[in-house]
């Protein structure tokens, strides 16, 4: 077959009803990655449903990471906290035993 450019698109036409079987394949497939099938859902969003007109808004990452890490620190500080009360509260408990105990 020759390399024209009708040539090619017809080979590839040919080939689409298999793409797009392999695409359900993978698509269905718990093996295939996340990341994978949520590129191959885009792709099929994007070519069936045309790109989105507005750009999708990014925000920046590195202060988000930030941010979250912030976040998770303080719950880690407060569950420390928590866990140095219900210490002293045992300890307290215990003493209090051991000194009914003795009398």
């Amino acid at each position: 077959m020759e390399g024209t450019k009708e040539n090619i698109q017809k080979m590839f036409a040919d080939l689409c009803p298999e793409a797009v079987r392999k695409i359900d394949v993978l698509l269905h497939d718990d093996a295939t990655p996340i990341a994978a099938q949520v590129q191959l859902i885009g792709m099929i969003l994007d070519r069936t449903m045309g790109k989105a007109e507005t750009p999708i808004k990014v925000t920046n990452v590195q202060e988000n990471i930030e941010a979250a890490q912030e976040e998770l620190m303080a719950i880690v500080c407060e569950i420390q906290e928590e866990m140095r009360i219900e210490e002293a509260e045992e300890q307290l408990r215990l003493e209090e035993k051991n000194e009914s105990a003795d009398d």
